[in-house]
Formats: structure tokens, C-alpha cells, sequence
């Protein structure tokens, strides 16, 4: 059903991670990041708009915000598919992934309800509200994210810490901010969750850095990390 409503809808989130890959994979990385250091805005470097422009796009465009890794990612992805392929691909993933968070939260919760009833109003709730809509519209990495929260959070309540702090560490080598419900595992005494996430993130960590370079991961740092409230460049220099 979705797949089929969104089939022409532009997706201006995927986009960003896909000019991001573009310019990373021919070596422009001075277009990959907004050059405003300073402040966070929702406009994408320069070069852009000139290319997509003659690419024929005239719809929305938003920055690359995410780190260095899935730079490497969807430049890898420009050279064995195209932005088209990709976007039908995401709309038929994305609403799966939804559905699996709402089942994921029904295992967590220990609901008496039966799963088919729990994720048919699950799925109704979300799509019927802009925390749903707007990123199922726009293909946003954001379902992902969340996805992988539920899975981690599930994991960790039926005694699979090590997946659990896996899946978070994943979370947040997208968006930094899961790693502070990480941070509940350390409070609550859960010692092999966080240990897990900890190793997964610097394991993740270290590939970003191998695989993207740490020149990029410098022009990462000091933007401004406004999905935690980080100031530019703190604590890195």
C-alpha cells in the first residue's frame, strides 16, 4: 500500500544521502558537508543545486548530516545502483521496518493483546500522524534509527544484552543521540548491554575512521551537532 501511494513522491531525506555518497565518491569532500560551521541550517552545500539541477530535480534538498561511514556507504551504492532503484527499494523496506518496530514493542511489553490486533493499531496510530507519516513520506533514515532502538531495548529485556548493545551501538553510528539510552543500561546495572555497545560503537567507530578517512571525520566534527545539543567541535579540540 505504501509503496504503491509514495511511488512518485521525491524523497529529499534518501537524497541527501545520496548526493552525500555522490560528491564522497568522487572525491569532492568539500560538497559532502554544508561549510557553515557555526550554525545548523537545512541548506545543502553549493555545488549541489547546480548539479541536481542539471540532473532535472527542482524538488526539496536537505544536507548530509550523518558521520563519515555512511558517506563511504552510499558512495559505494552510486556505483552499483541508481538514486531511482534505491528510493523504490527504501519505500518497500521502510514500512516493513515500522511494522517490525510495532511487533518489537508488543514483545517488549509483554502485551496480552494478540500481535495482529497490537500492530494493526500500532501501524494505524503511526501512519495517521506526522511521527509516522512524514518519515514513511520522505524515506527517512529516522525509521531505520528507530528500528533499531525497539530491537535493542527488545533484545535487552529477553537476555540478549550482547545483540542489544549491538543494535544500539548501529543506532547511533547513524544519529548520535542513541547512545544516550545507552546510558540507562550503565544506570540500571546492565553491565553486558553497555560493555556490548561500547565495543560494537568503537568497533564501528574504527571502520568509519578506516574506511572514510579521519580528514572527513574532522570536517564532521566540527559541524554543529544540533541532534544532541553538542557546540561545534566540543570535546574534540
Amino acid at each position: 500500500m505504501f509503496f504503491t501511494i509514495f511511488y512518485n513522491v521525491r524523497s529529499p531525506d534518501l537524497l541527501a544521502n545520496w548526493m552525500g555518497g555522490h560528491f564522497y565518491q568522487i572525491g569532492a569532500w568539500d560538497q559532502i558537508y554544508p561549510a557553515d560551521t557555526i550554525t545548523y541550517s537545512m541548506l545543502p552545500p553549493d555545488g549541489w543545486m547546480p548539479y541536481l539541477q542539471e540532473q532535472g530535480y527542482d524538488g526539496s534538498v536537505f544536507p548530509f548530516i550523518y558521520p563519515p561511514l555512511w558517506a563511504h556507504v552510499f558512495g559505494w551504492l552510486t556505483t552499483v545502483t541508481t538514486y531511482s532503484t534505491l528510493s523504490n527499494i527504501a519505500r518497500a523496506i521502510n514500512p516493513l521496518l515500522m511494522g517490525g518496530m510495532v511487533i518489537l514493542a508488543w514483545r517488549s511489553v509483554g502485551s496480552t493483546m494478540s500481535v495482529a490486533l497490537y500492530t494493526f493499531i500500532g501501524l494505524a496510530i503511526l501512519v495517521s500522524t506526522y511521527v509516522g507519516f512524514i518519515p514513511i513520506y520522505q524515506n527517512q533514515p529516522q525509521i531505520l534509527v528507530s528500528f533499531l532502538i525497539v530491537l535493542a531495548i527488545e533484545r535487552s529485556r529477553h537476555n540478549a544484552p550482547f545483540a542489544a548493545g549491538m543494535a544500539m551501538a548501529l543506532a547511533a553510528s547513524i544519529k548520535l543521540y542513541p547512545a544516550l539510552f545507552a546510558l540507562f543500561w550503565l544506570a540500571n546495572g546492565n553491565r553486558k548491554a553497555f560493555g556490548s555497545f561500547i565495543i560494537s560503537g568503537l568497533v564501528l567507530a574504527g571502520t568509519s575512521v578506516w574506511l572514510a578517512g579521519w580528514p572527513l571525520h574532522r570536517i564532521f566534527l566540527q559541524r554543529p551537532l544540533h541532534n544532541i545539543g553538542i557546540p561545534p567541535g566540543w570535546p574534540f579540540w
